[in-house]
This record gives C-alpha cells, sequence and structure tokens, in this order.
C-alpha cells in the first residue's frame, strides 16, 4: 500500500510543478472550448469570438425579449480584471472614404430613412450606437454615413429613426452597432453599457436581401481558448498536427476581412503570448522569473507565403519595465516537419518576470503573406524542463506520453547526434522487462509493455553515453 501511495506522490507532484512553469501549457495539450452565438449576415466580425479572446465572455447575445417575432440581440460592454470588450454585430467597415474598404452588403437601392426599436442603459461618460454607412466601389460615399447615439435608460421598447439622403446610388450598405463610443479611438466603453435591438428598417426602399434585421437567425461557434496564453488574431487553433502530445498550437496570416487599410494594417497577425497584449506596442508582464542566463526551446513547423517571417520572442522586466528582450525568426519553410529551435536568453540584471510571444507574421505585411502558417509545439525553458510530454537532456529531447497509461504509450526523441538510441525498461524489482533500439528520430516511438502487468516501470535510455531515465506508471 505504501509503494502505491509513493508512485501517486511522485505522479502528483509532478503534475503540481507544471502549474509553476515560467512558460505554462507550453506543450499546448490543455485547452477550453465555449459555445458562443453568431448573429447571421452580420459575421464580418464576431464579437464574441473577440470578447472570449479578451476577457472570456460574450458580449452578444440572442434574448427571448423580443419587440415582435420569438428573438433580439442584446450587445454588452463588460470587463473581466483590466480588460474591457464591447458588444457588437457589423457587416462591413464604416472607415472613410480615403480608405478602401470592402465588405457589407450588395444594394443599390436610395432608402429615405433607417428605423428599428431599442432598449437601453447607457452609463453617464459613454454612448452605444447604431449606423449605416452606403459605399460605391468600396469608398464611402458623400454624405454616406449616418449614426444613431444612444444615452441614459430605455427600459421598455422605444422606436428610433433618421433620415437618408444620398445624392447617388450605392454598390452596397454596411450596417452595424455598438454597445459602446468605440468609433475613431481606443476607448473600449464603460462597462454595463447595454444596447438591445430589434425590427432595424429601410424607409422608402426595400431592405437588403438577407438583412436579418429581425434578428431571428443565429448559429452557433465554439471558441478555443488556449489555457494560460492570451490569444489575438482570428485564426489561432488548436492543431492535432502536433510533435508530441494530441495537439499543437496554429498561427496563420490571413486577409484584412474588408479592413480600413489597403497595407499591412489591414491583414491579421494571429499573435499568442504569456503577457497581456496592449493597444500599442509589443505585449507586457509575464510570469515570475529570476534567472539571467537561460535558453528557450521547442518545436515549429513553418509554411510562408510571400516570403513571410514568422517569429518567437521573450521579454524580461523587472517592476514592470523591460529590461531585455530577444527574438529568433524563422524564414524558412519546413517542407511539412517539425524542427527544433533554441534561442538564449541574456539579461544583465536579475529580472521578476519574463514573457515569451509567438508571431504568426512580421509587420508590415503585404497580400502575398496572406495564407502563411505557424505550428508550434513543446515551447520551454532549458531551466524549466516541460514534464509532459517534453524533458530537456542536454542535445537530446525525451517525450513519453500518455503517462500514466495502459502499457502502451508513445516514446519521441530528438536529438543533434544522428545515431540511434538504446532503450532499456526495467520493472520494479529492477528486472529488465524490455530492450530495443530505436531509431525513428523525431517521429512518435509506439511501445507496447500492456502484457507486463500494472504497476511502475523505469525507462533508461541511451546515446554517445548520454543516459537519462523516467518514470512511467501502467495502470
Amino acid at each position: 500500500m505504501k509503494k502505491h501511495l509513493l508512485t501517486l506522490a511522485i505522479f502528483v507532484g509532478g503534475i503540481t510543478t507544471l502549474f509553476s512553469q515560467t512558460i505554462p501549457n507550453g506543450s499546448f495539450e490543455n485547452w477550453t472550448s465555449t459555445n458562443y452565438g453568431i448573429l447571421q449576415n452580420y459575421t464580418f466580425q464576431s464579437a464574441n469570438f473577440q470578447s472570449l479572446q479578451q476577457i472570456g465572455m460574450s458580449t452578444i447575445t440572442q434574448t427571448a425579449d423580443p419587440y415582435s417575432g420569438s428573438y433580439a440581440v442584446r450587445l454588452d460592454t463588460k470587463t473581466n480584471g483590466i480588460d474591457t470588450a464591447f458588444g457588437f454585430f457589423i457587416n462591413g467597415m464604416p472607415c472613410g472614404p480615403s480608405n478602401p474598404n470592402p465588405g457589407g452588403t450588395p444594394y443599390a437601392l436610395k432608402p429615405t430613412g433607417f428605423t428599428g426599436r431599442y432598449k437601453c442603459s447607457v452609463p453617464v461618460g459613454d454612448t452605444a450606437l447604431v449606423f449605416v454607412s452606403f459605399k460605391k466601389n468600396n469608398v464611402v460615399l458623400p454624405n454616406g454615413f449616418y449614426l444613431k447615439k444612444f444615452y441614459g435608460t430605455q427600459s421598455s421598447y422605444a422606436a428610433f429613426s433618421f433620415s437618408i439622403n444620398l445624392a447617388s446610388f450605392p454598390d452596397s450598405v454596411v450596417i452595424g452597432a455598438a454597445s459602446s463610443n468605440v468609433l475613431g479611438n481606443n476607448f473600449n466603453g464603460l462597462p454595463g453599457s447595454m444596447l438591445q435591438l430589434d425590427s432595424i428598417n429601410f424607409k422608402g426602399a426595400a431592405n437588403p436581401v438577407n438583412l436579418n434585421g429581425s434578428f431571428e437567425n443565429w448559429t452557433t461557434g465554439t471558441y478555443n481558448s488556449l489555457n494560460s496564453w492570451q490569444i489575438q488574431g482570428d485564426s489561432v487553433a488548436r492543431s492535432t498536427s502536433a510533435y508530441t502530445g494530441s495537439y499543437a498550437v496554429a498561427l496563420q496570416v490571413l486577409g484584412n476581412h474588408g479592413g480600413c487599410s489597403s497595407s499591412g494594417g489591414g491583414l491579421n497577425f494571429d499573435q499568442i503570448t504569456t503577457g497581456k497584449f496592449t493597444n500599442s506596442g509589443p505585449p507586457k508582464g509575464g510570469r515570475p522569473y529570476t534567472l539571467q542566463n537561460d535558453s528557450l526551446i521547442g518545436y515549429y513547423k513553418f509554411a510562408p507565403l510571400g516570403g513571410d517571417t514568422s517569429f518567437v520572442s521573450w521579454g524580461a522586466s523587472k517592476s514592470g519595465s523591460n529590461i531585455a528582450n530577444g527574438m529568433l525568426q524563422f524564414t524558412v519553410g519546413t517542407g511539412g516537419v517539425y524542427k527544433r529551435f533554441t534561442t538564449p536568453i541574456t539579461i544583465g540584471s536579475m529580472p521578476d518576470s519574463l514573457l515569451v510571444s509567438i508571431d504568426a507574421g512580421l509587420w508590415p505585411g503585404t497580400p502575398s503573406k496572406i495564407g502563411s502558417k505557424l505550428w508550434v509545439d513543446g515551447i520551454q525553458l532549458k531551466s524549466q524542463a516541460l514534464g509532459l510530454p517534453l524533458i530537456f537532456m542536454g542535445t537530446q529531447y525525451l517525450g513519453v506520453y500518455p503517462n500514466p497509461s495502459n502499457g502502451i504509450f508513445n516514446l519521441v526523441y530528438d536529438s543533434e547526434i544522428n545515431e540511434p538510441l538504446s532503450l532499456q525498461v526495467f520493472n520494479e524489482t529492477g528486472q529488465l522487462v524490455l530492450s530495443q533500439q530505436l531509431q525513428n528520430r523525431g517521429a512518435k516511438n509506439k511501445i507496447d509493455i500492456s502484457n507486463l502487468g500494472r504497476g511502475l516501470y523505469i525507462l533508461k535510455t541511451e546515446q554517445q553515453g548520454v543516459i537519462s531515465t523516467k518514470r512511467v506508471l501502467v495502470q
């Protein structure tokens, strides 16, 4: 009994140490899936996707409190700690006439007005918005942008309307709303601001096809949040194309989706960080860390387009001020296979925190880079090797997973030494129960000791005098 308790303590202790990692969840195995509502025909940008990234909560909801029909739409500005996200829906970008901004709904009529029903609760210092923008050849028409502002509290449905006076016919229209006044600045709104809408329509002309102005049509999306990392971008994904374990993280460069710029500013570069993203400049913060010399290690797979460059970077801070940083750029594709990377961490004075960031592309971008993709797995510090699924052994990497297992597990190794790896497996009494040579460097080697029964086993590997041992538990 004591032996089994000791075995359990070993594994529980090993798992516990993972939570103190400066790079938490560096194997990218741990994700949280959240379902969210998608308002149909306004999916140019998903407020819920963005708010789940920022604050872990939805800001646009389908509510069974309609003016007519079965549903209305509710937009909320919410906060989580220091981060605030606003609710919005939009089918294009209402940018100025000097900026190309594709997007919106095809529309070639000249309405005389716009109407709808609303409820609101907007604190002093904030404003909820409804806006309509008419465009021709992707440019906002003169006198083509209209804005309705909402203040204070309206607890029951009330009508709103505004007049429209177009000098020429458009070819498309952008329709949107927001729970806070977020146009043209970095203000994310005041928490508690709410706007609820139903029955929006044009006057004097037919509505655009598939307007969904009654807000009856919704679908469900799923957002996979990477635990212990902050995400920025539209396509950060949990990928089953992993180097070890079940998952890796995949980042992409996407198009501007109708954004307000024809330059790199209109591209979407996926980013993740162990710190916090800011409205301007690089991420800040990080996790506790006090070493001055270390190395950042991991595996990557890169498929660049248009001469793109992806990178992994680190930043060290002391009392909130950056004192050192470094970057490792990836410029050459890996041909569909993972490669190991190592970059030194050298800090002139003792830090108190360290952050690590991974970026799909290097600013500024060009349209030729759209579609570039980067996969990363097994990222760790040399001083804090991952317990699962990788451990660091000088010039060699060894991974064993799942652990515990039913006796069938994967062993992955990568080495700078181009020769086989000798593997020996011993039972709890020290008896050698398996011996073999592993030739398959950098891939999953299936090991089967399920016929040997339950218990604790010791794996011993050797390659040119480099010896490592690893405990595995068969349940």
